[in-house]
C-alpha cells in the first residue's frame, strides 16, 4: 500500500515519514483525512484484494471503502476486479448467466486461459442453465473433428476444422441464447474445439 511503502515498511521504518503520512488521517477531521488521501495514487486492485467496497472505491471514497478492510489479501478478488474493469473498457457487460458460463469454462479472469470444465466454480442456482448452454454447444459439434496437421507438431491442428466447429457452435448458441455476450459464445466454442483437439491427439 502507498502509505506503508512511503513509511519504509519493507525495510527500517522511517518514523518521521510515517508520522507525516498518518497525522492527517489519525488526528485530522474526516474531511481532512479525505483530502490527504485524495493526493495518493492508489492501486485500486490492491485495495480490492484487502476487502475494499468496490462501489465506494469507484466513487473515490477510500475511507468508507476500507471500513471493512482485511489484513489478509484475497488475490482472486483483485483478479476479478481487473477482469471486470478490462471488460468495461471494451464495452462488455455480463449478465449473471454470462458470468456463470465463463466461470464454468475457466475463462472469467482471462480469455488467455486454456478452457476447461469447472462446474464447481458455478453457483448452484445457475448450474443447470450453464449445463444447458454447454449441451447446446455439444449437440452442435457432435461428430465434428479437429484433425492434426499431417506435417505439424503434436499440438498442430487444421485451422479449417477449428473454424468449422467454431462457426457451428456460435450459430447454435446464437439461435438458442441470443442474449449471451460475445465473450461467452467465443469461450464455449473455444472449449468445444480444445476438447475435440485433445480427443484427436489421443487417437
Amino acid at each position: 500500500m502507498p502509505l506503508c511503502d512511503a513509511a519504509g515498511i519493507d525495510g527500517t521504518i522511517d518514523e518521521d515519514a510515517a508520522v507525516a503520512l498518518l497525522n492527517p488521517i489519525l488526528l485530522g477531521t474526516p474531511d481532512e483525512a479525505i483530502v490527504a488521501l485524495s493526493g495518493v495514487h492508489w492501486r485500486k486492485d490492491l485495495l480490492v484484494a484487502h476487502g475494499a467496497d468496490i462501489a465506494l472505491l469507484e466513487r473515490g471514497d477510500v475511507l468508507a471503502a476500507m471500513e471493512r478492510g482485511t489484513a489478509a489479501a484475497n488475490h482472486e478478488r483483485a483478479q476479478e476486479y481487473r477482469a471486470d474493469k478490462g471488460r468495461q473498457r471494451r464495452g462488455v457487460r455480463l449478465s449473471e448467466l454470462d458470468t456463470a458460463v465463463l466461470k464454468y469454462t475457466g475463462q472469467y479472469l482471462t480469455g488467455a486461459n486454456i478452457p476447461a470444465r469447472k462446474p464447481g466454480s458455478v453457483p448452484s442456482r445457475f448450474r443447470s442453465q450453464v449445463l444447458e448452454v454447454i449441451g447446446t454447444a455439444e449437440e452442435a459439434s457432435v461428430g465434428m473433428r479437429i484433425r492434426r496437421q499431417p506435417f505439424g507438431g503434436s499440438t498442430s491442428t487444421r485451422r479449417k476444422d477449428w473454424d468449422a466447429m467454431t462457426a457451428a457452435v456460435k450459430k447454435a448458441l446464437g439461435g438458442a441464447y441470443p442474449e449471451l455476450a460475445g465473450d461467452v459464445v467465443r469461450s464455449v466454442a473455444f472449449l468445444m474445439c480444445s476438447e475435440a483437439a485433445d480427443r484427436e491427439r489421443g487417437r
